[in-house]
């Protein structure tokens, strides 16, 4: 670095040096598609996975918790948390699955059959099945 340019530089003016991934306003918060909610942020991480059932209930599991994630295209994306194991069944899950491992998903959404209009490459979660497990005894 030339004395010139660390003389600007020490008596600051020269313009501060840009982050190198500079995010804009809008690409931050989450993103609503009809089956689930994603950050849109590159750095954001959701700490909680809300759960909305047709019947209108909701439950929500820390990522924290989440210590394994699969994905068999023909039964779905299995979630296990400490104490629960969640299946979202449905269809075109893959894109779903990986957002769930890099913590992004913010909620996921059943669809009600009756209503279910999606274009056939769209995300569609059929069901939630949420069920309790006892923690392993050691």
């Amino acid at each position: 670095m030339s004395e010139a340019h660390e003389l600007l530089r020490k008596h600051h003016l020269l313009r501060p040096q840009e982050p190198a991934l500079h995010l804009a306003e809008e690409d931050e918060g989450v993103e609503e598609l009809p089956a689930y909610g994603w950050l849109r942020g590159v750095r954001d991480r959701a700490s909680m996975l809300e759960f909305r059932l047709k019947t209108g209930n909701c439950q929500a599991l820390g990522y924290p918790w989440l210590f394994k994630v699969d994905f068999e295209p023909s039964k779905g994306i299995v979630l296990n948390f400490t104490t629960w194991v969640v299946t979202l069944a449905g269809r075109n899950l893959r894109e779903l699955y990986g957002m769930i491992q890099r913590h992004r998903v913010v909620w996921v959404q059943e669809s009600d059959a009756l209503r279910d209009t999606a274009s056939d490459k769209a995300t569609v979660i059929t069901s939630i099945t949420l069920a309790q497990q006892k923690p392993q005894e050691e």
